[in-house]
């Protein structure tokens, strides 16, 4: 964590410090003056062709979409916009951490924990695509664990914004890519679930589905068969293997 100039602002929020930061964006805690509410603002770094006003119209419109959403597992889309040649999007605060920092803190957790946390992820999933919205950038950094143990996904407005970017994009991690997206084709809601799959194969086993030694070079996982859960950790219910050879299928139609 790192603090910004006291005078630091954006659109009238004033900055206080950075609370997470990486090539695609920077994350601050903010607070707005008019109601003193704590915010999350996520600066994302120019392009290298700015989008023209038309198109920027055009992500904002995308971004907001997500400002409709009010469901426990989500953080709210507060705004969204550009300062300057600089995208952001403004959202509430959540005290607590990633999941990425929070199984390195706590190690790996007991299974009833972990499908706690997974149902809780598919929760949030199928109320977004009911309302028609793909996040397509799940992966551990854009879980939250807040302090009461709730799981919040974050980063649909980021994703919205980052829409028109070749995949994999600042805003993606390819040990999580559907096949389909890290190939550039269209994707859809199943993108989602087969991210969210990834995610709970960690949550429930603490290791990730796939054997590739391509994570290391920045590449999506080679497309063999899933581990079995047994393998990794036993006394797992064995109906578990057939739910994730269908939910990490290579095929989006499988």
């Amino acid at each position: 964590m790192s603090s910004v100039p006291p005078r630091s602002t954006l659109d009238g929020l004033q900055l206080l410090r950075v609370i997470a930061s990486s090539p695609g964006r920077t994350v601050h805690e903010a607070c707005d003056p008019a109601s003193a509410q704590r915010l999350a603002v996520c600066r994302c770094p120019a392009p290298a062709a700015p989008p023209t006003p038309e198109a920027q119209a055009r992500l904002r419109a995308a971004g907001m979409a997500a400002a409709v959403l009010e469901h426990p597992n989500l953080v709210a889309v507060r705004d969204c916009g550009w300062h300057g040649e600089a995208a952001y999007v403004t959202t509430a605060f959540v005290e607590g951490e990633t999941t990425a920092a929070y199984l390195a803190r706590v190690g790996r957790l007991p299974p009833l924990h972990g499908l706690a946390l997974a149902v809780q992820l598919l929760s949030a999933l199928e109320f977004a695509h009911a309302h028609g919205l793909v996040h397509a950038a799940i992966h551990p950094e854009h879980l939250l664990v807040s302090r009461t143990g709730q799981l919040k996904l974050t980063g649909f407005g980021w994703s919205a914004l980052a829409a028109g970017a070749l995949r994999p994009g600042p805003f993606d991690d390819p040990r999580y890519l559907a096949p389909e997206q890290a190939a550039g084709q269209p994707c859809d809601s199943r993108c989602d679930l087969y991210a969210a799959a990834v995610v709970a194969f960690e949550l429930i086993t603490g290791v990730h589905p796939f054997e590739s030694d391509a994570f290391g070079r920045g590449e999506p996982a080679q497309r063999q068969e899933p581990r079995t859960v047994r393998t990794v950790r036993r006394g797992l219910p064995t109906a578990l293997d057939a739910v994730f050879r269908r939910a990490l299928a290579p095929d989006p139609h499988d």
